[in-house]
């Protein structure tokens, strides 16, 4: 007799999209970048709105990331900020269109360069599609505040500076 799983489809894409909203939780606990992308397809694209955020980062308005930059972006500021919850108001999926959306707050710590740490709120909505069977998120559209995300980024881009200006007086 042949099993048959419990699961249903919409429960499927839930569990794939809310294990991919907590991978920056997972990545900051277990301090592995991978985990950002562990539901992500090999050939996902992460695009990133609005393009008045794309711009003030010096990155075209169509820009989008690969699995492997994604990664490397997220270690890159790994040292600098780190994902400590995420507050999902909102979370719908389609399993008819194999596509979801989300709204989330991520609860941060920037890592000053005094050792404090700063707690900041990342709002964020997201905009997914799913592989035929579920298990992975093929092409992401992540929806930030803005004017927070263009702070933060300024700011790791300042204590990188200041990381590496101590380093090379050292």
């Amino acid at each position: 007799m042949a099993s048959h799983s419990t699961t249903s489809p919409h429960q499927k894409l839930k569990s794939t999209f809310t294990r991919f909203i907590h991978g920056p939780i997972d990545a900051t606990t277990h301090k592995n970048p991978s985990l950002v992308s562990s539901v992500l397809s090999s050939d996902c694209l992460r695009f990133i709105a609005p393009a008045s955020f794309l711009a003030s980062i010096g990155a075209p308005p169509d820009f989008a990331f690969d699995v492997a930059t994604w990664e490397a972006q997220y270690a890159n500021e790994a040292g600098f900020i780190g994902t400590k919850s995420v507050d999902i108001t909102h979370l719908v999926v389609d399993p008819e269109t194999k596509t979801g959306a989300a709204r989330t707050v991520y609860i941060d710590d920037l890592n000053l360069a005094n050792g404090e740490k700063e707690e900041v709120r990342l709002d964020v909505s997201w905009f997914v599609s799913f592989s035929e069977d579920g298990e992975k998120i093929t092409k992401v559209t992540e929806v930030l505040d803005g004017l927070v995300f263009v702070d933060v980024h300024r700011r790791i881009k300042e204590l990188k500076e200041e990381s590496e200006a101590k380093a090379k007086g050292a």
